[in-house]
């Protein structure tokens, strides 16, 4: 998991939700105010993660695998991120001139982009090319 930079201040959580269905909350708890200039944007080789996560848990009885489906949630992990999004109320205030920070929802399905104190969930669907094969949940 160090190798796909889930490593000091970034976090991963996995809630499994069905067959082949699997929660992932990924929190990157560096804090600016504490940490200055050594809190940076972490970059998560997510795909690759999955992968290899795959691989240790089909490793006696190997299965391929044929797709991994992942889709970005809110952070509850109820709604896709685009619906959220299209309903999210954007409040107007006098100085709304002085918020210039966007945040960026990029996802190339490789890599994740994980801000200081940015939480970000992902709901990913393994696709074993043997309709049998199962990573968790028989």
């Amino acid at each position: 998991m160090v190798y796909a930079g889930i490593k000091d201040k970034v976090k991963m959580v996995s809630l499994p939700v069905a067959r082949n269905v699997i929660t992932y909350r990924l929190e990157n708890l560096a804090d600016v105010h504490d940490l200055g200039e050594s809190a940076k944007t972490q970059r998560i080789a997510f795909k690759w993660l999955l992968e290899k996560m795959w691989d240790s848990a089909n490793g006696v009885s190997p299965n391929s695998l044929k797709d991994i489906v992942i889709k970005e949630k809110s952070l509850t992990g109820n709604m896709d991120i685009d619906e959220m999004l299209k309903r999210k109320i954007q409040w107007k205030t006098k100085d709304d001139y002085k918020v210039n920070k966007k945040i960026s929802y990029f996802f190339d399905g490789e890599y994740v982009n994980l801000e200081p104190q940015r939480i970000r969930v992902f709901e990913v669907t393994f696709v074993p090319a043997d309709s049998e094969a199962t990573m968790f949940l028989q």
